[in-house]
């Protein structure tokens, strides 16, 4: 996502959901019974689409109830086989004018835009103007790479090493003004890398900053541009580059939570996310523009192949990212998607191709609530009842332990008791909750929109903490025995 959640900050803090408010749209209307009678199972599968649409609106409607006001408002659009079968607002898209959204609010995406700078990319490879192996000083020769060969591919897939500008002290300083970019991409170009490209994973907006210089630069035309002219079909131009101002038609304003009250989100110019986070859109669009990067209608399919194939470290060790883009399973179902988050927003797309499902949530305060909605629409649409596995000691000895997350200077402590395996944030034990196991290696913190994988090779373990688009990882500094 943009910048690291602040509800990482720990622990990572359990929310209920979204806001106020009303909804606008359409509902489907069952064909006649004169219909039914000539046209059974066309009738029988409108019915099927009509109740699920019913279903998949009533658990927005809950994530309203539940709400307690803390989220402004949001847009939900679900296409399932090639039907959109939900396309809703609900809350508000500008609170002080009460004006409510609708399937026509236009959010900033955040961090989603990284699936659209990495199809820019894959686009201006297909035209062999550049290589996603080419070393990044080819296209900018003057960014400082420490003697390492950074590549486009590092960039592309968060493996460069390169400080992510978000995390870096400075950055709060200058968000809410345009900063130039030589100036900018040179103030964190002169950190130290993290590690030796490619040797580790480390999610970093720098690196997508680079690579909208990368597409200027070889295209000869700006980043926006690019994006407008040659990437995005002409039924998606609603996709679109932020303007500072949230004041334009269609707008949806964006809000934090301070003390309990939703306030105006900080200023941000638009100058900093750029090509990491900086495009804006209605739900339904990045709904179609899913379906058609996936089925390789923006890209050739063979650039999709790589987009959505995982990043495989210099050690054999498998990531679970590609190009601009999460490559992972709800249960059984293969799940390829990005999260974002930046001020005033949240928003998340999903994409099930094999079961040709497509989610789209956006959210238009700050937190993670727009996976939390995601993931139940998505699980009622493939009954996926989130499940609640007992751990095995064996697999508990495996795990269990104190790992040390260097971004958030903390611990996290994993037990084992009652076949459950149990998190505990430092050293207080109130704070332990329970992780459910959701079998193949995976475990998840419902009310805190926790995911969790551990790593383990021989004696050693790492934790992969995922919430919303932040991934943080830890090693495990002690173990402890499993009850």
């Amino acid at each position: 996502m943009w910048r690291l959640p602040r509800r990482l900050g720990w622990l990572l803090c359990a929310s209920t959901l979204v806001a106020c408010s009303t909804s606008t749209a359409t509902t489907t209307t069952p064909e006649s019974p004169a219909r039914r009678e000539t046209n059974t199972p066309r009738t029988a599968e409108l019915q099927r689409d009509a109740t699920l649409a019913e279903q998949l609106d009533a658990i927005a409607q809950r994530a309203l109830d539940e709400s307690k006001g803390l989220v402004a408002g949001f847009a939900v659009a679900v296409s399932y086989r090639g039907e959109m079968i939900l396309d809703r607002g609900y809350g508000l898209a500008d609170v002080e004018r009460q004006a409510p959204v609708s399937p026509n609010s236009v959010f900033r995406i955040g961090s989603v835009t990284k699936q659209f700078t990495a199809a820019a990319i894959m686009k201006l490879a297909e035209r062999g103007l550049l290589a996603v192996d080419d070393p990044l000083r080819r296209h900018l020769p003057a960014y400082p790479t420490h003697d390492q060969p950074i590549t486009l591919r590092h960039l592309l897939t968060h493996t460069s090493g390169i400080v992510s500008y978000t995390d870096l002290p400075w950055f709060k300083q200058v968000e809410a003004r345009a900063v130039p970019q030589a100036e900018f991409s040179s103030r964190f170009g002169a950190e130290r890398l993290r590690f030796e490209p490619g040797s580790e994973w480390a999610y970093s907006n720098s690196g997508y900053y680079l690579l909208g210089l990368v597409i200027a630069e070889t295209s000869g035309q700006s980043y926006a541009q690019f994006l407008q002219r040659e990437v995005l079909p002409q039924s998606l131009r609603g996709i679109r580059a932020c303007p500072d101002r949230q004041d334009y038609p269609n707008a949806a304003r964006g809000y934090a939570v301070d003390e309990g009250q939703l306030i105006t989100a900080m200023p941000l110019s638009m100058a900093q996310p750029y090509a990491a986070g900086a495009l804006c859109s209605t739900a339904a669009d990045l709904v179609h523009w899913s379906r058609a990067l996936l089925s390789g209608s923006i890209v050739g399919q063979a650039s999709v192949r790589q987009m959505t194939t995982p990043a495989v470290l210099s050690d054999g060790r498998a990531t679970r990212y590609g190009f601009g883009l999460t490559i992972d399973q709800l249960a059984t179902h293969r799940r390829v998607s990005h999260n974002g988050g930046i001020n005033g927003f949240s928003s998340s797309l999903e994409a099930y191709p094999d079961d040709d499902l497509f989610i789209a949530v956006l959210v238009n305060t700050e937190g993670l609530r727009a996976l939390t909605v995601s993931e139940r629409l998505a699980r009622q649409v493939l009954s996926v009842p989130i499940a609640d596995l007992p751990v095995s000691p064996t697999e508990a000895a495996a795990v269990v332990g104190t790992y040390d997350l260097p971004d958030l200077k903390q611990t996290l402590t994993i037990s084992h008791r009652d076949a459950k395996l149990w998190l505990t944030a430092g050293s207080k034990p109130d704070r332990r909750t329970q992780l459910l196991n959701q079998g193949d290696g995976l475990y998840l913190q419902p009310t805190m929109e926790l995911q969790i994988r551990f790593e383990v090779v021989g004696d050693e373990a790492r934790i992969v903490v995922s919430q919303g688009g932040a991934v943080l990882v830890g090693a495990r500094s002690s173990r402890v025995t499993p009850e």
